[in-house]
């Protein structure tokens, strides 16, 4: 699902004279967008092919792994529960980097945990590491010329994953791409990967930008990454060569708004540094290197778990429309043949299962696997055309006996609170894409379980062969799923006893139980809305 609620936040509806005044002037606007996509659609220049160098076992991410002593085809791993974490892991490791860093992000922002990410970016470039870009395009808009810009500084290389033909961005401009080539603004890049020298690796569920990260005051995602070192890095720095050296990767040099960049790197080092000192003065002593867990990095006492681990993702030909099994995420999966015997969790925010994900989810059922599933309520998911979707399939997936979850807006105030993926914040949307099987393998990624990621867009993950972190995955699972933080859904006789609908289920701290004949938390006008977007025909856009 594209994830950016931007993107599917339409302008209101002119009146009726400024909208005569612009149906007269679309047929200039559509031959201007014509005549520019003459001007921009030249092919460019083959890129510059280049790979991730060789693990390097002297620089102090190397060192810090030798002393791991994995045991031979094992990586390690630390999960990333809080954003705190998150974002000081991400900035301790491009701290520690000496030969490379790959960056692959869907959304990076331009906001005060970007500008703090970027900043080490850049430093990181000046004194000689080598840093590599690459950013799923729909979601740069107005802030290409800041990354343009930073592609101007040594050391550091900039590319745009299938970008718009038009980089304007504006509604005018995404509505003619859309009807002229649908496809291609389709589907969209959502890997999120970070590799330093080639040494260790972060990847999971989160973007950067300060929702993901608890630094927002409007909006916090609950959501999980995976720090990883050893022989997995390799698999993920091989998929990051795979999509940088893919002819969907366009540098930025490629693209409109380059030779206007040429003067502006001093002011954006300026104020990328002026915006991380502000940072770290407004954070009080909560700033990353006064982190708990990157304290334990640096002194060689964090928890690393020990495991065998495949590194899963989708091929960059599935950006061009290739749907083989073979070429796919899912298809890798199924091809381990992880199947689950007696128990399935899963975290999915945007939950569209699908026909072909519904018969799968039966099929497991009547094999007597135990299936619970965690996902957005109405009042929490921030896509609501993807809230309609899962709508569709919430009484099928009640009636083939699965545990269904929908988190509250408003978490309760308890000691809890603060261990639910991190959170603690009353605006909360769930983000993670997790998935337990038989508490003994665990899957942590970008793959949502919707039609989207399944064949629209790129995905990345990482399976784990660990029943240790499978149940520390599991318990935050279950403290998510709690009725302090989530409803339980169930089916009701009608009062005719001709059928069923669904109802919402909580208890309050002294066990008191409410049943909602209605989604908590919203009134008759948002349901209204979901029941139209019901009726759109875009199954397959889900």
């Amino acid at each position: 699902m594209v994830t950016d609620a931007r993107f599917l936040t339409f302008p209101a509806a002119p009146g009726r004279t400024r909208f005569s005044h612009l149906l007269r002037r679309l047929p200039l606007a559509l031959l201007a967008l014509c005549l520019s996509a003459c001007a921009t659609l030249q092919p460019p220049r083959p890129a510059p092919h280049s790979q991730t160098p060789a693990p390097a076992p002297a620089t102090p991410l190397g060192r810090e792994t030798t002393a791991l002593h994995l045991p031979a085809a094992q990586s390690g791993f630390i999960l990333l529960a809080s954003g705190a974490d998150a974002l000081a892991t991400r900035l301790w490791l491009i701290d520690q980097a000496r030969k490379s860093l790959d960056v692959q992000y869907y959304i990076l922002r331009d906001d005060d945990t970007g500008k703090l990410f970027l900043d080490a970016l850049l430093r990181a470039a000046q004194r000689g590491v080598r840093v590599r870009l690459l950013l799923d395009d729909l979601n740069v808009g107005a802030q290409a010329p800041l990354f343009q810009t930073l592609a101007r500084a040594p050391n550091i290389s900039v590319r745009f994953y299938n970008p718009l033909r038009f980089h304007s961005h504006s509604y005018l401009s995404l509505a003619y791409e859309y009807f002229t080539d649908g496809g291609k603004v389709d589907r969209r890049m959502h890997n999120k990967l970070l590799v330093a020298d080639n040494e260790m690796a972060i990847t999971g569920g989160r973007n950067i930008g300060d929702e993901y990260f608890q630094a927002s005051s409007r909006l916090s995602f609950l959501d999980l990454d995976v720090l990883a070192a050893g022989p997995v890095v390799q698999q993920f720095a091989h998929s990051f060569d795979l999509y940088w050296n893919s002819a969907s990767a366009v540098p930025a040099a490629a693209l409109p708004g380059w030779a206007q960049t040429a003067q502006n790197l001093p002011a954006l080092a300026r104020r990328l540094g002026a915006a991380a000192a502000a940072y770290q003065a407004r954070a009080n002593g909560g700033t990353p290197q006064s982190n708990a867990l990157v304290g334990e990095l640096a002194r060689g006492s964090a928890p690393w778990v020990a495991a065998p681990a495949v590194a899963l993702w989708d091929k960059p030909a599935k950006t061009r429309g290739d749907d083989n099994p073979a070429a796919l995420l899912w298809g890798r999966f199924f091809a381990l043949d992880i199947q689950p015997r007696k128990q399935l969790l899963l975290v999915s925010p945007y939950l569209v299962p699908g026909r072909t994900g519904m018969e799968w989810l039966r099929r497991m059922r009547s094999k007597g696997v135990s299936i619970a599933i965690l996902t957005n309520s109405i009042a929490t998911n921030d896509v609501l055309i993807s809230q309609a979707g899962y709508e569709r399939y919430r009484k099928a997936m009640l009636e083939a006996g699965i545990e269904l979850h929908e988190l509250k807006p408003a978490p309760d105030q308890t000691p809890l609170k603060h261990r639910l993926f991190g959170h603690g914040s009353s605006q909360a949307s769930l983000h993670a894409k997790a998935y337990v099987i038989d508490d003994q393998d665990v899957f942590i990624g970008s793959y949502n379980l919707d039609p989207r990621s399944a064949l629209l867009n790129t995905e990345l993950g990482v399976l784990i062969e660990s029943p240790a972190l499978a149940r520390t995955v599991a318990q935050l699972i279950h403290a998510a799923m709690s009725p302090a933080f989530s409803y339980r859904l169930a089916l009701k006789p009608d009062v005719e006893g001709s059928g069923s609908h669904v109802v919402w289920i909580t208890r309050d701290a002294a066990g008191a139980e409410t049943t909602y004949e209605h989604p908590p938390h919203t009134g008759p006008l948002l349901q209204f809305g979901v029941s139209l977007l019901r009726l759109l025909p875009v199954q397959g856009q889900l």
